[in-house]
């Protein structure tokens, strides 16, 4: 759980994602509108948000094999075989990446925008 700034933006430091079976890379997010925190639990607000985010193919496949990820058995899957990425618009959450120096093992930074309105809230998932 991260809270925005006063310009509604906000940065996390996370592990690049695996993947498992049917589905392609991917990180999940929710955002919550007028809520706070409460000795760690999210309070108050209403989600307005709810979606996924995804690293491009490219970098998934060179992510994938340096350790750990090799040792995971599962197929990885590419956007075109996602369904989530096929059928729910995907191409609109990729998140630009770029590595950090001249070698992937130093580190990846990405970007992403979400324009969200802060009224809706989103069909029951």
């Amino acid at each position: 759980m991260q809270f925005t700034d006063k310009h509604g933006q906000v940065t996390f430091h996370t592990l690049y994602p695996g993947h498992y079976a049917g589905r392609t890379a991917h990180i999940h997010a929710k955002v919550h509108i007028n809520s706070g925190d409460y000795h760690d639990t999210l309070v108050g607000g209403h989600v307005s948000h709810i979606g996924q985010m995804f690293p491009s193919d490219a970098v998934s496949a060179e992510v994938f094999q340096l350790s750990p990820y090799p040792k995971d058995t599962a197929a990885i899957v590419t956007h075109a075989e996602d369904r989530v990425w096929t059928e729910q618009h995907g191409s609109k959450s990729e998140i630009k990446i770029t590595k950090v120096g001249s070698r992937l093992t130093k580190g990846l930074a990405g970007t992403i925008t979400l324009g969200v309105n802060p009224n809706v809230v989103p069909a029951a998932v």
